[in-house]
């Protein structure tokens, strides 16, 4: 929400005069970017933006008054939002407690150039990078992150 001063942009046909307005225009479309002021809040031109990419977020946008002797208008809207606290199941590889030693041994396990002769830079990537994600399970325990909630819209 703010001033953002593109006063010959027309809300109603989303459409505007200048290069510099039109790309304005583009840029929230391309992001999928609302605005909700309905009314002019200086003059006749709407200056002052409400934007949000969650349509229903934000409602009853009023213009009102001025503060003091600004030539702005004052928007009054509501955000809806219900935040509901949802404890996260994010897990981590605890290094701390690995066992680097298991590490080497896993990895050092696999014939790497018997296996990898003759295969392509992707293949042999995928092949490589699957092979160290197994290690590191048996090697490195997960951990939960704890004491944290994280307060997600719902």
């Amino acid at each position: 929400m703010g001033d953002f001063n593109y006063p010959d942009i027309c809300w109603m046909s989303n459409s505007a005069k200048s290069i510099r307005s039109n790309r304005f225009l583009t840029g929230l479309a391309d992001n999928f970017i609302v605005q909700k002021v309905g009314e002019a809040t200086r003059g006749t031109a709407i200056l002052d933006l409400v934007l949000t990419n969650v349509d229903d977020l934000v409602s009853g946008v009023e213009v009102e008054g001025s503060l003091g002797a600004s030539d702005h208008a004052l928007l009054k809207f509501t955000i809806q939002w219900k935040g509901a606290a949802k404890h996260t199941r994010t897990q981590f590889l605890d290094f701390k407690k690995a066992d680097f030693i298991k590490l080497r041994e896993v990895l050092g396990e696999t014939p790497w150039t018997v296996i990898l002769k003759g295969k392509g830079v992707h293949d042999g990537w995928e092949f490589v990078k699957r092979e160290i994600v197994k290690a590191q399970l048996q090697a490195i325990p997960m951990r939960r992150k704890h004491g944290r909630c994280l307060k997600k819209p719902g």
